[in-house]
């Protein structure tokens, strides 16, 4: 590749926050995400971590403006993250999303989830096997909490 081109394709994004910047006082979700995706397909983490992080703040600040596809594409977002730079508090990051979407709509994030690219079919499969063991330590930790149901004697008087 030549080196105008690998300019270019890094100065794009930049390009796009810039010109909606000057159109608006806000970029809307949607255009952050677009912006933090293809700062992560030109292997720009450190920007893409930004937004994410803002945007996840933004979300939880104002839950008005999330819906369950926007979070649920923040999750992947963020297991794209983990997976390119080794950051392991974007995997709870991304569960917490995940978490959130189903928890916000469960149809909707599971239509994105089952709708999602094959590229990122094994992230969503990481996520869905988080859930599941989150799913069961919860049922084991109700199991054990619970009180036996019937009372043994341990008294040696018989």
């Amino acid at each position: 590749m030549s080196r105008l081109y690998k300019i270019s394709i890094l100065a794009f994004p930049i390009f796009v926050l810039t010109a909606i910047a000057g159109c608006s006082a806000d970029p809307t979700v949607e255009e952050k995400i677009e912006a933090a995706r293809d700062y992560i397909e030109t292997s720009n983490y450190e920007p893409a971590q930004t937004i994410c992080d803002r945007l996840r703040t933004q979300l939880y600040d104002n839950p008005v403006s999330a819906n369950a596809t926007t979070l649920a594409e923040l999750s992947l977002l963020y297991m794209r993250l983990a997976d390119a730079d080794d950051r392991q508090d974007n995997i709870g990051l991304a569960y917490s999303c995940y978490e959130e979407a189903f928890r916000m709509d469960s149809a909707s994030a599971a239509a994105f989830y089952t709708n999602t690219s094959v590229d990122d079919l094994p992230l969503v499969s990481i996520l869905n096997s988080i859930a599941s063991i989150a799913s069961r330590r919860g049922k084991i930790q109700d199991y054990t909490d619970e009180p036996d149901s019937v009372s043994v004697n341990m008294s040696t008087n018989h």
